[in-house]
């Protein structure tokens, strides 16, 4: 299973294009669930789902979220049906730093095809990547060096929830993909819209994604535009998203929550 955004080989070097900011995570109650669905722009067909599970707590004096996912569909261009578990934990106190990640793969019988396993070493400042195939019985093993403003597919639109609204300036981060990749995000403001949801109408502030590129800024301007859509309520919502599934490729999607969280 690809990441959202996976870009071409030929932009690997970016990922130390430039340094981000960390991020603290948005207001959020203690226990959260919701769920999105995505569609391709074109046909309208439903592709794949996940549900969310958001948990906070303390433990050893350290602020942490757990996000639980379990999704289902036809992911990444796959013409497959499967099924997939994410289990991940990131410290929270004050800034969002992943810790650990456990992703399981099934086919569409509920057979264990693959297990994905990342561990953030901030002491060492190192990524442990392990994928376990188990149809091929093969493990790869990977390494990637840690940045301390690293974020993954399942915390960056919860990480969005903080982007400076009032500031209105360019937002930075590095993003570890499913591969696992690292690359350089910047999300600027694309003003204000109101959009109507299966659960209501919102306003909301419109963020555009673009990758880092560095001296290859030019290669932007080829790219389809990807833009977020976060609520302006208390606390705010991610609520939609427009772009690429899984980079170039990949189909154009919309991807937006299906009823308004549950706490």
């Amino acid at each position: 299973m690809k990441n959202i955004f996976f870009l071409p080989i030929i932009f690997l070097w970016l990922s130390s294009v430039v340094w981000g900011e960390m991020i603290a995570l948005p207001p959020f109650p203690k226990y959260t669930i919701s769920t999105i669905e995505t569609f391709n722009q074109l046909s309208r067909e439903k592709i794949w789902k996940e549900t969310y599970v958001f948990n906070t707590g303390i433990q050893a004096g350290r602020k942490f979220l757990l996000i639980n996912v379990k999704g289902e569909g036809k992911y990444g261009g796959s013409p497959n049906f499967t099924r997939w578990i994410v289990n991940n934990y990131y410290y929270a106190d004050p800034y969002i730093q992943p810790y650990y990640s456990k992703k399981d793969i099934f086919s569409d019988r509920g057979v264990l095809n693959e297990v994905q396993t990342i561990y953030y070493d901030q002491g060492n400042k190192m990524v442990y990547f392990t994928r376990d195939d188990r149809k091929a019985k093969k493990t790869t093993l990977k390494t990637l060096d840690y940045k301390n403003d690293i974020l993954d597919r399942y915390i960056y639109a919860v990480a969005l929830q903080s982007y400076p609204f009032e500031q209105k300036r360019d937002l930075h981060f590095h993003y570890l993909s499913d591969d696992p990749t690292i690359y350089s995000f910047v999300f600027s403001y694309a003003g204000k819209e109101t959009l109507d949801l299966p659960f209501g109408s919102y306003h909301a502030y419109k963020l555009k994604l673009k990758v880092d590129l560095g001296a290859l800024e030019i290669v932007n301007g080829l790219l389809p535009d990807n833009y977020f859509w976060i609520s302006d309520t208390d606390p705010p919502m991610f609520i939609k998203y427009s772009g690429l599934e899984s980079g170039l490729g990949s189909p154009m999607v919309i991807m937006q929550l299906t009823e308004k969280p549950r706490h």
